[in-house]
């Protein structure tokens, strides 16, 4: 540098201090043997204890000036202006040591080089916007002295290893730190010292204000010691905490406002501003998360859970990365990895003391008092020029030469074994926070999306083909029951599953009885309005009935008007446990014919399960059929019933969904004539329930009668995931042909593993009142705690009828005009934001090249005058 310039600048270190008697003589000592020539040392003393003791030997040693204050006015900052009175009027730069430092004998060449720079081999120039250089405040002297004191020293590894370097490659704005740095003594003469809490920050603040740019190198890395006990470290956070936002608030116009300042520097200011008020935000965010988790139960899903458990892993991961690279590009020794958990656990302990602080300097008028943080002036390792920097140089500027010279080895107060680098350790704990934080983005990136995001669902009717497993309709069982002579009842015994339809046919050799009910083992609704019925005089007569989502049952009991010889069958299909929708009564037709056939089945009985039964009072034989017009016909066999001078046959058959159509009919051709009576009926699978509102003008009907219940579902299952408290609203809109009615109906919203809803678990449910005639009519229901539902399980809408007139009621829905729905309070689905939070934290690393080069150039800020 003097080869160089041509002269070495007069360099003056300034030093505070206050009762330190264990640690000045040490630092006196480090600046007495400086290799740079120019130099003087001041040190402004407040002292009450032996340091006047000790600085008295300084006084006449020959570049140093001892100056006694009788009071701690302005404290730190106060002191720092008194040395800037008895500064050498030649000082061109000040360095700032604080009294617990041990500086090295190359430091002030290191700070020094900073100012000036050289270009394609031009002479060296001095940089005129480089207000200060900071450098690496390296506390390890006394790091082996406790837990406590080894967590501070990693603490700071990652600080100044990898924040502040990060910081400098950006260009954003960079903080003085109290000590280890140097400044322009023009610019400090100009500005003063402040007589703030934190007066490195202030004087931070008002340097950019002015223009200057603080550079951060930790080549002049200058060792110091660890704060030793936690209720000074405590006292130590809560001052900066309670300076640094009283500054934030003192300065934060002047700040956001300054031309000097670039878009980069701002947003870095705007991160600092709540650097240590982010504590108060870290216990506001818990404390209502578990409020909210365990006291009240109400929270949004997933994100309230997702951004809870943030606030803590972003600390319990972040952290610990950070400290362990600032330690790896250190090439620091195996014992020191030791102190990342200490400072983990240091990281959530100090929290409520700077939430406290933070607060304090935000509302605050003045600040204080100043608190000093006690030395111990013990050296527990030998400590010498870092070792590990030229990765640091490497990862900021590419390939080159160090830079370290060397410097003087600080041997330890008590001896010690030497330490050995631990490169193999830290590489493997570095590596597995990378690969958990890659498996949660991985896990994040696969979370599943649902239809739940606008909490208004809408009633569909699937037409398309039903899919297989759960959403198959398909054929369990059948029996049937003949007679040998009339009676007022027939019985079919059956073993049925729960939860199955069941479709109940009979046939009549004559018309002189009708059937008055079904009943069964169960105790099932079979509704006396639903039914196909077919017969006339001189005819026999045929019914079909039906009990949606039965229980299980051993028999079923047809119940006649009148003795009468009869036949009957039951089947049990599965898979249609959903809605039931069919043709209004089922289709008849009777006649006397060699080709008996069925009805054509209506529009809505679209790609359903079809039922066809034909009856004839007369022994019968089928030269062709009975078949189905579309689709695939499975017919049981033809159960006879001969007694009393009367016969009865009956044959049934079914076809299940697998082809859309519009007309059915179920047909044979007996081998002679004979009279016939043919029933068919047709039921729907699987009706569901999504965000989409109905997009055709035709509506679907669900014919609501004593019993019956109409249940739509999710198509895709939902994530784990919690509705919270609030109110549900029903609307809907409702029809009757054949004479209007009321019906009061159970309304139940739920979850359920399967499809079909058989096992479904309330989250709410209510009975109300549905009205006749309704368009858009609305019933509510609201609860008061949230329910978590579990991962895999569909959504269920179930509407069961518990009290009806002689007329059904049709609710009427998937139509534009009547688009029947459900809104539910709040659902939120998992988004990508362990994915996204991955994204943010490696996007700067990929970019940082690239924003070195154009950053600059886009946020240039104005020239100083």
């Amino acid at each position: 540098m003097r080869t160089d310039l041509g002269y070495e600048p007069f360099i003056s270190v300034h030093i505070a201090s206050y009762n330190e008697k264990r640690v000045i003589e040490r630092l006196l000592e480090c600046c007495a043997a400086f290799e740079y020539r120019n130099y003087e040392v001041i040190v402004v003393d407040d002292s009450t204890d032996e340091s006047t003791d000790i600085l008295a030997r300084w006084q006449a040693r020959p570049g140093f000036r001892i100056i006694h204050r009788t009071s701690r006015d302005g404290f730190k900052g106060g002191a720092l202006q008194e040395a800037l009175r008895y500064t050498d009027p030649r000082t061109e730069y000040i360095v700032i040591f604080d009294a617990d430092s041990m500086p090295f004998p190359d430091s002030l060449q290191r700070f020094l080089a900073y100012f000036y720079q050289r270009r394609n081999g031009d002479p060296l120039k001095k940089r005129d916007e480089v207000g200060a250089v900071q450098s690496y405040q390296w506390h390890v002297l006394n790091k082996s002295e406790s837990w406590l004191t080894e967590a501070v020293r990693t603490e700071y590894a990652g600080s100044y290893m990898v924040e502040r370097p990060y910081q400098e490659a950006l260009g954003s704005l960079k903080m003085i730190a109290g000590t280890a740095y140097m400044i322009r003594a023009d610019l400090l003469r100009q500005l003063g010292w402040g007589r703030s809490l934190t007066e490195d920050w202030e004087l931070t603040l008002r340097l950019y204000c002015l223009g200057y740019k603080v550079v951060y190198t930790p080549y002049a890395e200058t060792p110091a010691e660890c704060v030793s006990t936690f209720s000074r470290f405590v006292r130590q956070r809560m001052r900066w905490a309670e300076g640094h936002t009283f500054n934030v608030r003192k300065h934060f116009a002047s700040i956001v406002r300054s031309r000097y300042l670039n878009l980069t520097e701002k947003v870095e200011f705007l991160f600092y501003s709540t650097y240590y008020l982010q504590a108060s935000l870290f216990l506001l965010g818990n404390l209502s998360w578990l409020l909210a988790e365990l006291v009240f139960r109400v929270h949004v899903p997933q994100w309230t859970a997702m951004l809870g458990w943030s606030l803590l892993f972003t600390n319990l991961l972040a952290l610990p990365l950070m400290n362990v690279s600032g330690l790896v590009l250190e090439a620091a020794p195996r014992k020191d990895f030791g102190g990342v958990l200490g400072a983990l656990a240091l990281s959530y302990m100090v929290v409520p003391f700077q939430a406290y602080a933070a607060l304090k300097g935000l509302f605050e008028k003045e600040e204080g008092p100043w608190f000093r943080t006690p030395k111990t002036g013990r050296i527990t390792d030998p400590t010498a020029h870092l070792k590990g920097l030229l990765r640091l140089r490497k990862w900021l500027k590419g390939p080159g030469r160090n830079g370290n010279g060397k410097g003087h080895h600080i041997e330890a107060t008590s001896s010690q074994a030497p330490p050995r680098p631990a490169r193999r350790l830290a590489w493997i704990v570095s590596a597995a926070m990378v690969l958990t934080l890659a498996a949660l983005g991985v896990n994040a990136a696969h979370a599943p999306t649902v239809e739940a995001a606008g909490t208004t669902f809408y009633l569909h009717q699937i037409d398309t083909t039903p899919g297989t497993g759960t959403n198959a309709i398909s054929f369990v069982r059948s029996a049937s029951a003949t007679e040998t002579a009339a009676a007022s009842t027939i019985t079919v015994n059956i073993s049925s599953t729960s939860g199955d339809l069941l479709v109940a046919i009979v046939g009549l050799a004559n018309t002189t009885a009708s059937l008055s009910s079904v009943t069964d083992s169960g105790n099932n609704y079979y509704p006396p309005s639903y039914g196909c019925t077919a017969g006339a005089s001189g005819f026999g007569a045929n019914y079909i009935k039906w009990a949606p989502n039965a229980t299980a049952v051993t028999s079923v009991t047809f119940n006649f008007s009148a003795s009468v010889l009869a036949t009957a069958q039951v089947m049990e299909f599965s898979g249609v446990n959903t809605v039931i929708a069919q043709d209004y009564t089922g289709n008849g037709a009777q006649g006397s014919s060699t080709s008996p056939a069925s009805t054509t089945i209506g529009t809505t009985n679209t790609n359903g399960l079809v039922v066809g039964a034909i009856q004839s009072p007369a022994a019968v034989t089928f030269s062709t059929g009975p078949t189905f017009s579309v689709g695939t016909t499975n017919n049981l066999a033809k159960v006879e019933s001969v007694g009393g001078g009367s016969t009865d046959d009956l044959i049934s058959g079914y076809s299940l969904p697998g082809v859309t159509t519009v007309t059915e009919n179920y047909s044979g051709t007996y081998g002679s004539a004979a009279g016939w009576a043919a029933c068919t009926a047709s039921f729907r699978g699987m009706a569901n329930m999504d965000t989409t509102a109905p997009t055709s003008a035709g509506a679907d009907v669900c014919f609501m009668d004593l019993h019956v219940n109409c249940t739509w579902a999710t198509q895709s299952t939902v994530s784990t995931q919690t509705i919270g408290a609030g109110t549900y609203t029903f609307q809907y809109w409702t029809n009757s042909p054949n004479g209007q009615q009321n019906v009061t109906a159970t309304l139940t919203f739920g979850y359920s593993p399967d499809v079909g809803c058989s096992a479904l678990t309330a989250i709410t449910s209510w009975s109300a009142t549905l009205i006749k005639a309704a368009a858009g009519a609305t019933v509510t229901n609201t609860t008061s705690s949230s329910t978590t539902i579990p991962d895999n399980s569909y959504l269920c809408w179930k509407v069961t009828i518990t009290a009806a007139g002689t007329n059904e009621l049709w609710l009427q829905y998937d139509a534009t005009t009547k688009s029947t729905n459900l809104n539910t309070p709040t659902i939120t689905v998992p988004e990508l934001g362990l994915a996204l939070l991955g994204l943010a934290l490696v996007a700067p690393l990929v970019g940082r090249r690239r924003l070195r080069d154009w950053l600059p150039t886009l946020n240039r800020p104005a020239t100083r005058p």
